[in-house]
């Protein structure tokens, strides 16, 4: 079966984004890798923001394989309907290769080291809960016993990581049909995690 285009406004932006870093070398390459973390991990906030992803396996997997330039990357390490670690299918790695990758607490410091430039979208978590409801069925509360883990957990991540000031670039995705660059120095970075950063927003890396 086809994979069908990922709709959702996170889809949207990867796939502008990824057009317009293409469009200066027709024959470019791009490679997409979605960090997504264990389902379920961790059933408090804080087992959200500290256990959800394998960084050192990302490192082995894929950040390390690009850097060398030759031989195979793992696209997925767990399988979450089986609960299995995956060892395969590998991938060719191309040399030269543009790598994009999304996903969340992407300016960890485990991690920050890794990339060239950075994105971070800044959406509220009113608006953000919203899109996940639209998505999921979900309630549209944040405050909501369903939504607090993944919104306290970001909000431990806003307040370690401040990734405001880590990002290369900030954009305010508040608005889907009108996104803005922010210009640099213009947010107060953890000061805002009571007013209104991301819920769940996602950065784009590479």
């Amino acid at each position: 079966m086809k994979p069908q285009p990922d709709a959702s406004p996170r889809g949207r932006f990867l796939a502008e984004l990824r057009r317009e870093l293409l469009r200066p070398g027709p024959g470019g390459r791009a490679t997409l890798v979605a960090v997504d973390g264990v389902d379920g991990a961790g059933k408090t906030a804080e087992g959200f923001w500290l256990d959800s992803y394998d960084y050192g396996a990302f490192r082995r997997e894929v950040v390390d394989p690009f850097r060398r330039g030759t031989g195979t990357y793992l696209p997925a390490i767990h399988d979450v309907d089986s609960d299995e670690t995956l060892i395969g299918p590998r991938h060719p790695v191309i040399p030269g290769a543009l790598v994009i990758v999304d996903g969340i607490f992407l300016h960890r410091d485990e991690i920050r080291d890794v990339w060239d430039a950075s994105i971070f979208l800044d959406v509220p978590f009113v608006e953000s809960v919203r899109r996940l409801a639209v998505r999921d069925g979900s309630s549209s509360d944040p405050a909501s016993a369903e939504n607090v883990r993944y919104v306290e957990g970001q909000r431990l991540y806003l307040q370690s990581c401040d990734p405001w000031s880590r990002a290369s670039i900030l954009v305010d995705y508040a608005d889907l049909e009108a996104p803005r660059v922010i210009p640099s120095g213009s947010i107060a970075g953890p000061g805002r995690i009571d007013g209104p950063p991301t819920a769940r927003s996602r950065e784009r890396n590479r």
